[in-house]
């Protein structure tokens, strides 16, 4: 098939059609690949500083907890006298 493909210059054509293709898509494919590996990386982070967020929130709860929960005793408490 090769040696065919020396003499017929219509798969010559068609081959020189394949490269040029391959030439334009291939950069186009390696600047996607690195769009999503970027977008997989901020998608990540995002959700790194949620779970921070929320675990910051947790433990700010937990030290006002006492006195909220003191106020909301107290304020019944009032309302039931």
């Amino acid at each position: 098939m090769v040696a065919q493909c020396d003499q017929d210059p219509l798969d010559k054509t068609i081959l020189r059609t394949a490269q040029s293709i391959d030439s334009r898509v291939s950069p186009a494919e390696e600047r996607l690949i690195q769009a999503e590996q970027n977008a997989s990386a901020c998608r990540t982070a995002h959700e790194l500083v949620r779970y921070r967020t929320r675990r910051r929130g947790g433990a700010k709860a937990r030290r006002h907890g006492g006195s909220a929960v003191a106020g909301v005793n107290a304020t019944n408490s009032r309302t039931r006298r």
